[in-house]
């Protein structure tokens, strides 16, 4: 991985799963990686490594970013629907299922050995895709209703405060 490179998760026509990688001044890379399975939902990075969820297989893969090789495989007890890495840490937004609205905020430590999911907040909104932090609030998507919300919160409250920006 170099600064300025850029990775995504793209499908193609059967909803096939693999990541496209974006090199600054040179445009994407003929060569895509095929995801594992072929399946994979939301890619997040240090900046040295990189990590993809996939959400009914409830993990997050440490890629090889040349390869896409597996390198670690990190179990959850959750779906992700979103997945972001600040300061050394994964923050997921995660639902029981499709079925079940009941959106939280989790963290786990990407360092861990084995990582301990941290609850941070239960969401009062529903069907939250992608996450991604700004250094102040997170942010995620609300496709149904075609939407992005900004959102905090207290360490010792359970709700998030909301706004949304469009």
């Amino acid at each position: 991985m170099h600064p300025g490179d850029l990775y995504a998760v793209v499908g193609d026509a059967e909803d096939d799963r693999s990541i496209a990688h974006y090199v600054a001044g040179r445009g994407f890379e003929a060569k895509m990686l095929p995801c594992p399975g072929m399946t994979g939902s939301w890619l997040a990075s240090d900046g040295v490594r990189l990590f993809m969820s996939q959400r009914f297989e409830k993990r997050i893969l440490e890629l090889d970013p040349a390869t896409g090789d597996i390198k670690r495989e990190i179990p959850v007890r959750r779906e992700i629907t979103g997945l972001t890495m600040r300061d050394g840490a994964f923050y997921m937004l995660t639902t029981e299922s499709r079925e079940i609205d009941d959106y939280r905020l989790i963290r786990l430590d990407a360092d861990d050995a084995s990582p301990v999911e941290r609850e941070l907040a239960r969401i009062p909104f529903v069907g939250g895709r992608g996450l991604a932090h700004d250094g102040a609030a997170f942010w995620t998507s609300l496709r149904s209703v075609a939407t992005l919300v900004s959102f905090t919160f207290a360490q010792r409250t359970p709700l998030v405060s909301t706004r949304s920006v469009f």
